[in-house]
């Protein structure tokens, strides 16, 4: 048997969100990386919530669709984003 806490989490954090959508795309986040003209670290930085700069959030946004096969689109930004999207220039 297991102990469980009051404090499990039932949703995830928005960049654990945006992450699962690029796994479940198949998408290596290296590739994500290196088709957006991220770096990695940087990358990492954007899909924690840590920078939101929506014009790189576009571009990041913009090869996960192109990667995944699927059309880039404004409600197709807003939904992959989350929460996380605008805000602090970075």
């Amino acid at each position: 048997m297991r102990k469980t806490s009051d404090n499990i989490r039932i949703l995830g954090r928005p960049g654990q969100q945006v992450k699962a959508q690029i796994v479940a795309a198949g998408i290596k986040l290296a590739d994500l990386a290196g088709a957006s003209g991220v770096k990695p670290n940087t990358l990492s930085d954007y899909l924690g919530g840590r920078l939101r700069n929506v014009d790189r959030q576009f571009t990041i946004y913009a090869a996960f669709c192109r990667l995944a096969g699927q059309e880039a689109s404004g409600e197709g930004f807003e939904s992959f984003w989350g929460r996380l999207r605008g805000g602090r220039v970075a």
